[in-house]
């Protein structure tokens, strides 16, 4: 969120090749189970992450970009590749680690399914909450 604040204050960011990284991951988050609660929330945000999308874009975007952004067919899709996944991760044909994946990633796509009703639940607050950090025009 702070990025996506700074950014909508008119900040801009780059990549920076150079930059490294070390992360050390304990045993205990190196399971399926925290996989799927991991990717559980990281769904449920990118309901909210769209809020923010959608107004960075606000006024700049063409008709289509506005599209992607209505509500029902977000949740459309999230339910299209929650069945996907679905699928995949009961198919006879696929490894176990396939499986496996198919099943982190449906908990994903429930979580976003969870996240698209909550933030058109709040869009109105967000909106209040967060156009002090954007031009007042971008925030209809």
């Amino acid at each position: 969120e702070l990025c996506y604040a700074l950014a909508l204050s008119g900040l801009r960011f780059w990549y920076e090749d150079s930059l490294r990284f070390s992360h050390f991951m304990p045993r205990q988050r190196l399971t399926e189970d925290y996989a799927r609660r991991l990717f559980h929330g990281l769904g449920l945000a990118s309901g909210f992450e769209d809020l923010y999308h959608r107004q960075a874009a606000a006024g700049r975007a063409g008709w289509m970009a506005r599209v992607r952004h209505v509500a029902p067919l977000r949740y459309a899709n999230a339910v299209r590749l929650l069945l996907r996944h679905g699928l995949r991760a009961v198919s006879p044909t696929r490894d176990v680690g396939g499986r496996c994946q198919a099943r982190i990633e449906m908990s994903f796509f429930r979580g976003r399914l969870e996240g698209i009703r909550a933030s058109e639940r709040h869009r109105r607050q967000f909106i209040d909450r967060v156009a002090r950090w954007g031009s007042p025009q971008n925030w209809k």
